[in-house]
């Protein structure tokens, strides 16, 4: 277990993104509410309050940072409309493995 699990997931989520947008000094007012979290079946979604954060602080660099601060899930920002993001964060990691079967070679350094 490496502390993200299903049952703390969304805590986890909304406290790295919290943090992550008072270290890019994304927030206008230091308080209120900047954002809500839901958890769906397989995924967490983060949506902003457009009057609260600066909304250009928040794009794909950002959703990289987050996806790095959750031990690699996938985190895509999606646009709705014009003034809304949302994140979307699994709770699953999908990561490849590339091995010999993928035909790749592996080269050894003596």
């Amino acid at each position: 277990m490496n502390g993200l699990t299903a049952y703390n997931f969304p805590a986890q989520v909304a406290w790295k993104t919290l943090n992550l947008l008072v270290e890019r000094k994304g927030l206008i007012y230091p308080t209120g509410t900047a954002f809500y979290v839901w958890q769906r079946s397989n995924r967490v979604i983060v949506a902003f309050d457009p009057s609260a954060i600066q909304l250009e602080r928040v794009n794909e660099d950002f959703a990289h940072a987050l996806s790095t601060r959750l031990h690699g899930r996938r985190v895509p920002l999606r646009q709705r409309a014009r003034h809304q993001r949302q994140l979307h964060a699994r709770h699953d990691r999908h990561r490849h493995r590339v091995g010999a079967a993928d035909g790749v070679r592996v080269r050894q350094t003596p």
